[in-house]
């Protein structure tokens, strides 16, 4: 399971019992550290193992992350031999899984569009048809709106897309309009996202091909 930020990590974790959480301390609003804490209060999460991912490993920095709850620490970049020793450790049932990939969200994610439907395959399946007949619309509305320089058009049409994308099992689509949403609070010419939004059009290429190959079978 791949959460985005903290407050979607804490809401995730009031309704699973997770084997074990790698916790990125680094994150807006709510930070790693005070995220723990949090989670560690939860009854299903009393004595989950948490790791922190963290970019720095200062001076006292580890008792830090230990009085928050945390049993252990991982330094980025992420080593996997040191990934796959800590999950040994922790959550021996995952230490065999696959390698991960920090920071790399896949372009559909079936396993999160069932949970994201309730587990109902119909409705995930309806779901993600939704989002790929309005795709086509996406990328029009986004050219009129470059062509322009209609920064609210764009937010706009963006918003709609983060919408149906958090609901479809997308999770990399979901991260890019959420950076894109970001940035066009802070931005009021288009031609500067221009590098967010072609990265935009072939995600959106991406969860189309995958759509239409798991919608086929």
């Amino acid at each position: 399971m791949l959460c985005d930020n903290a407050e979607q990590a804490i809401r995730e974790a009031r309704l699973h019992k997770l084997d074990v959480i790698l916790m990125d301390i680094q994150m807006p609003d709510i930070d790693g550290i005070r995220a723990s804490e949090i989670i560690r209060g939860l009854p299903l999460h009393a004595s989950t193992p948490i790791v922190a991912v963290t970019a720095h490993a200062l001076d006292g920095e580890r008792e830090q992350l230990i009085a928050a709850g945390m049993n252990d620490y991982l330094a980025k970049p992420i080593d996997e031999a040191k990934l796959s020793q800590l999950l040994q450790r922790y959550a021996p049932n995952l230490a065999s899984a696959p390698p991960l990939q920090p920071g790399i969200a896949p372009s559909l994610d079936w396993d999160l569009a069932l949970r994201q439907a309730a587990n109902k395959p119909d409705l995930a399946r309806d779901l993600l048809r939704m989002l790929l007949d309005f795709l086509p619309e996406v990328e029009q509305r986004v050219a009129e709106c470059m062509a322009a320089n209609d920064v609210n058009g764009l937010r706009e049409i963006i918003h709609k897309l983060h919408g149906s994308a958090s609901y479809s099992g997308v999770p990399r689509l979901k991260q890019l309009c959420q950076q894109l949403e970001k940035s066009l609070h802070q931005e009021s010419d288009i031609e500067a996202l221009e590098p967010e939004l072609l990265e935009l059009s072939d995600e959106m290429a991406n969860v189309a091909r995958e759509a239409r190959k798991l919608l086929a079978g």
